[in-house]
């Protein structure tokens, strides 16, 4: 009885510690928030459409896209006055299925974290160093994507009914990898993501 009586009190307190160190999930309601990150299945993680790399069809600068994350890494080499490759490298971009596996070409970085971003780079590795990015895209780059998100709540019935059903609560996105456009890795970042959701529900409510 003794044992027994110390092993339940040893997994009493194995039980507590479990649950105070949880770690919270990437896609999730806290405080009131909506917050997301990385796609995972929806019954786990009911926001994850809110993220750019969920893939969906999307109409966008007159190309069809697999997510808004392609429509935003292809736009930037769309301008008045771009060279002629950049029309190719376009194309070659819309040819890749998921938005990770694109947004790794559009960088045109040499290698990667894992393999299979070596092989992207070496595929793309002829238009490295002749297409060129809108020179002012750092300046457009938040009107660009929330042209974006509005077009996928026009075209994206499924995005628009969640993202509508966030009511008047705060969205992150919680990347801490973005402190631009998520809330980064001390979650003090900008953001910009998430406050262009709320203001494309917020007009359409």
């Amino acid at each position: 009885m003794g044992r027994t009586k110390k092993a339940e009190e040893k997994n009493a307190v194995f039980k507590a510690k479990t649950h105070q160190t949880k770690k919270p999930g990437k896609d999730k309601e806290q405080n009131g928030k909506v917050q997301f990150w990385k796609l995972k299945p929806a019954k786990d993680h009911p926001y994850a459409r809110l993220s750019n790399f969920f893939l969906s069809p999307l109409t966008f600068d007159g190309n069809t896209h697999t997510s808004s994350e392609g429509a935003y890494q292809r736009a930037k080499f769309v301008y008045e006055g771009a060279p002629e490759i950049n029309s190719e490298f376009v194309k070659e971009l819309g040819k890749i299925p998921t938005a990770g596996a694109l947004k790794h070409a559009a960088s045109l970085k040499e290698t990667g974290r894992f393999p299979w971003h070596k092989k992207i780079s070496d595929q793309f590795s002829r238009f490295r160093g002749l297409v060129k990015i809108n020179p002012d895209w750092d300046n457009i780059r938040v009107d660009k994507m929330r042209e974006i998100v509005q077009a996928r709540f026009d075209q994206q019935p499924e995005f628009r009914r969640l993202l509508l059903s966030t009511g008047d609560r705060e969205i992150e996105e919680t990347s801490p990898k973005d402190p631009f456009w998520g809330t980064g890795k001390d979650g003090k970042g900008q953001n910009q993501l998430g406050k262009i959701l709320m203001e494309i529900r917020d007009k359409n409510q």
